[in-house]
C-alpha cells in the first residue's frame, strides 16, 4: 500500500512540474528572435515580379537621381522608388509579401526603424498600391502617404 502511495505521490510530482515548465515556457517571450530574423529580413531587396507597360526605377545610388526601365526579376534595394506609367502595372515581392503597383503610380522602399518597431515601411508618392502582407507575430508593416490626404 506504502510503495502504491509514493509511486502516486511521484507522479503527481511530475505531472505538477510538467505543468510548472510548459506554464514557464508559455511565458517566455522569443519576440528577440522573431526580431532579429524579421530584421534581417526586412533588409532584404525587393524583386520586380511582374511588369506590364512602361515601369521605371530610380536606384539609390543612380547618377544624378536618372529612371531606367525596370526589368523582370530585378532587385530594388531599400531607397529605390519605382514609378509606372499610364496603362502600366508591377509586382513587387519579398519573402510573403507583395505589392501591386497599379498605373500612374509612384512608390519608395524605405528602410524601416527596428526601435520603434517598424520593420518595413512603404513611402506611397502617388497613385495606387494594393498589399497582401504575410502575418508574422511582432512584426510591423508600415505605408506612409506624405502627399495624399
Amino acid at each position: 500500500m506504502r510503495s502504491r502511495f509514493l509511486a502516486t505521490t511521484w507522479r503527481m510530482r511530475y505531472l505538477v512540474l510538467a505543468l510548472w515548465i510548459m506554464g514557464a515556457l508559455g511565458s517566455l517571450s522569443f519576440s528577440d528572435v522573431t526580431t532579429a530574423t524579421e530584421v534581417e529580413q526586412s533588409i532584404q531587396p525587393w524583386q520586380l515580379a511582374e511588369s506590364v507597360g512602361a515601369v521605371e526605377v530610380k536606384l539609390p545610388d543612380s547618377a544624378n537621381g536618372a529612371w531606367s526601365t525596370a526589368r523582370l526579376a530585378d532587385l530594388l534595394p531599400v531607397g529605390t522608388s519605382l514609378r509606372t506609367k499610364a496603362g502600366a502595372t508591377a509586382s513587387l515581392v519579398r519573402g510573403g509579401d507583395t505589392i501591386h503597383v497599379l498605373e500612374n503610380s509612384e512608390v519608395t522602399l524605405s528602410k524601416g526603424d527596428p526601435s520603434q518597431g517598424i520593420l518595413t515601411l512603404i513611402l506611397e508618392r502617388v497613385g495606387n498600391l494594393f498589399f497582401e502582407v504575410a502575418h508574422r507575430p511582432g512584426r510591423n508593416f508600415q505605408v506612409d502617404t506624405p502627399y495624399l490626404a
